[in-house]
C-alpha cells in the first residue's frame, strides 16, 4: 500500500509558528546511527510543549522534530515549524578556522505551515503504537516519564473516518481509513501560510513558496486490494478528493503519494552544494560538514579526515532511502562542491582540498599541487573509491564543479590562481593574470590528462567571478535562487 509521504527537508518561511518547546534537562533520547535521514518519532505532550506566551499548549498532542523541522500533531492537522541559517559570505572559511561565535550579519529565518482538516472533530480519541523504551524529562516543567511513538490513529476524526499518521526510515507517511457507510467528501484539507498551490498536469499537488516547493504524487485508494480511481480537487486553499465508483458497505483507504525529502547532517554544520541524478532514478548529494557522526555509511570513508570541515557524498535511491555515504578528506578541510553519475552508474565527487594526503589515489596527480587544490575522485556503484586526483598548481584552485557525458569523458571546471599546472593543448595555456577560470576534460580512468582550457574574458577575471556554468549539465544556480513561483489556485 502506498501512502502519504511528508518530507523533514522541506523548506517553508512565512510567518512564526506561536509554540515553543522548551529543551529537556537530562535523561535525553538516545539517538540512533540512522538519526541523519529517518523520524525518530512522535513525542507526547504532557505540558513540556508551551507558547510563546509560555502557557500550556494541550491542543498539541504530539510533536516530532526532525533536524531543523518541528511538526506539531494536532487532534485535526498538522503545524509545521521550519528554520534555516543565513550565514555571510565567508562562513564556511570562518567554520574551517574555527570561528565558533556568531558572525556579524548571520540570521535565522523561521517559518511555518498548517495543513487542518478542516471540519473535523477537534479532540478525536487517539491512539499510540510503538512507544519508545527510553523517555524524556523535563523537570522545568515538571513533566516526566515523556515517550515517543512510531504510530498514532485518530479515532473518529469525521463520523466514520480515522487519520493514521506514522513513522518510516525515510519519512512520515499518512492514511485515511474510510469505515464502511461513511462519507470520503468530508475530508477537506485546508492549507495556509504558503505563496503557491495548484494541481499539475499530472494530477498531483503542488504548494511551496519563495524557498521552495513539494509536490504529492496523484493519490490512490484501494477496497479489498484494489484500486479505486481518485484525484485531487482543489477549491481555493482546500484540497479534497474526487473518487470513482467503490462499495460504500466496505472499508477504503486513501493515501496520497508524496514525493519524498530528507535532512541530511549530523551534530554540527553540513551545506549541500550540489545533486545529481542517475539513469536508474538515484540521487546524489554532495556538499561538506563539519559533524563527526551522522554522515557516513557503507561507502569509502566512514569518519572524519581532520580538520574543521570534510567534504561528503551520500547516494538514496528513488525512493529516498540512502544507499551509502562517505566522508572525504585528509588532515585538513575539504569542501565538496560537485558531483555527477556516469552512464553505467558511477558517481564522481569534486571539490577542494587543503590536505596534503589522504587524496589521491592513482589518478592524474598524485601530489598536492599547495596552496588549495581541487581534486575529483569516483567511486562505484556500492560507493568503494576507484581512483582520485588533485587538480592544481602551486597557489589556489577552488570551487570545482564535475559533469560527465556519453562519450567517457569527466569534465571538471572551476577557478585557480596558479600560474604552472593547469593548462595543456587547450584554448588558453597561459594565464591571464588575478585568478582565472580552468576547464578539463579527462577520460573516465583518469589516468591521463585530455584537453584543458583556461579560456575566460577579459572582463569576468577575479576571484569571484571564475566559474564556467554553461558547461555543467548539472544545476549549479545557487541555493538562493528559487524556480519563479505561480499564484495561489492556479
Amino acid at each position: 500500500m502506498r501512502s502519504l509521504t511528508l518530507p523533514l527537508v522541506t523548506l517553508f518561511t512565512t510567518g512564526l509558528l506561536a509554540i515553543v518547546p522548551r529543551d529537556p534537562i537530562s535523561t535525553p533520547l538516545a539517538v540512533p546511527s540512522s538519526a541523519a535521514v529517518a523520524p525518530t518519532g512522535f513525542e507526547e505532550n504532557k505540558g513540556q510543549v508551551r507558547t510563546m506566551e509560555g502557557e500550556p499548549a494541550p491542543h498539541v498532542r504530539y510533536r516530532l522534530t526532525q533536524g531543523n523541522t518541528q511538526l506539531f500533531l494536532l487532534g485535526n492537522g498538522i503545524a509545521y515549524q521550519f528554520k534555516r541559517a543565513h550565514l555571510p559570505e565567508g562562513h564556511a572559511d570562518a567554520l574551517k578556522n574555527g570561528v565558533a561565535e556568531p558572525m556579524e550579519g548571520a540570521r535565522m529565518e523561521t517559518g511555518r505551515m498548517d495543513v487542518m482538516l478542516e471540519g473535523a472533530l477537534l479532540f478525536p480519541r487517539i491512539t499510540a503504537e510503538g512507544r519508545s523504551p527510553d523517555h524524556t524529562n523535563y523537570y522545568a516543567d515538571n513533566v516526566e516519564d515523556v515517550h515517543s511513538y512510531t504510530k498514532l490513529t485518530h479515532h473518529d476524526v469525521y463520523p466514520g473516518i480515522d487519520w493514521v499518521v506514522f513513522t518510516t526510515p525515510s519519512g512520515i507517511k499518512q492514511d485515511f481509513i474510510v469505515h464502511p457507510g461513511a462519507d470520503p467528501s468530508l475530508i477537506r484539507m485546508r492549507h495556509t501560510h504558503h505563496e503557491e498551490l495548484f494541481i499539475a498536469s499530472d494530477g498531483g499537488l503542488v504548494r511551496g513558496n519563495s524557498m521552495g516547493r513539494f509536490t504529492e504524487k496523484a493519490p490512490l485508494s484501494f477496497q479489498d486490494g484494489k484500486q479505486v480511481a481518485t484525484r485531487f480537487v482543489l477549491d481555493g486553499n482546500v484540497v479534497r478528493f474526487e473518487l470513482g465508483g467503490y462499495d460504500r458497505a466496505r472499508a477504503l483507504t486513501i493515501d496520497p503519494d508524496l514525493i519524498w525529502g530528507t535532512y541530511y547532517g549530523g551534530g554540527g554544520f553540513e551545506e549541500g552544494m550540489a545533486c545529481a541524478t542517475a539513469a536508474n532514478g538515484n540521487v546524489a548529494l554532495a556538499g561538506w560538514t563539519d559533524s563527526s557522526t551522522g554522515i557516513a555509511s557503507g561507502g569509502h570513508q566512514n569518519t572524519s579526515g581532520g580538520g574543521n570541515a570534510d567534504a561528503f557524498l551520500a547516494v538514496f535511491n528513488s525512493d529516498g532511502v540512502r544507499l551509502w555515504a562517505t566522508y572525504y578528506g585528509g588532515g585538513a578541510n575539504e569542501v565538496g562542491h560537485g558531483c555527477a553519475f556516469d552512464a553505467v552508474g558511477n558517481v564522481y565527487l569534486s571539490g577542494y582540498t587543503e590536505s596534503s594526503s589522504g587524496i589521491a589515489s592513482a589518478g592524474h596527480q598524485g601530489t598536492y599541487g599547495g596552496g588549495q587544490d581541487a581534486f575529483l575522485v569516483k567511486f562505484n556503484n556500492t560507493g568503494a573509491r576507484q581512483w582520485a586526483t588533485y587538480y592544481g598548481g602551486s597557489d589556489f584552485e577552488s570551487k570545482a564543479r564535475c559533469t560527465t557525458d556519453g562519450d567517457g569523458n569527466v569534465f571538471i571546471c572551476g577557478w585557480t590562481n596558479s600560474l604552472s599546472g593547469i593548462s595543456s593543448a587547450g584554448h588558453q595555456n597561459s594565464s591571464g593574470g588575478l585568478g582565472d577560470a580552468y576547464l578539463v576534460k579527462s577520460t573516465l580512468t583518469a589516468t591521463a590528462r585530455g584537453r584543458h582550457t583556461m579560456a575566460v574574458p577579459a572582463a569576468m577575471r577575479g576571484h569571484h567571478v571564475l566559474l564556467i556554468r554553461v558547461e555543467m549539465s548539472i544545476s549549479l544556480v545557487p541555493p538562493t535562487q528559487a524556480p519563479a513561483l505561480l499564484p495561489v489556485g492556479s
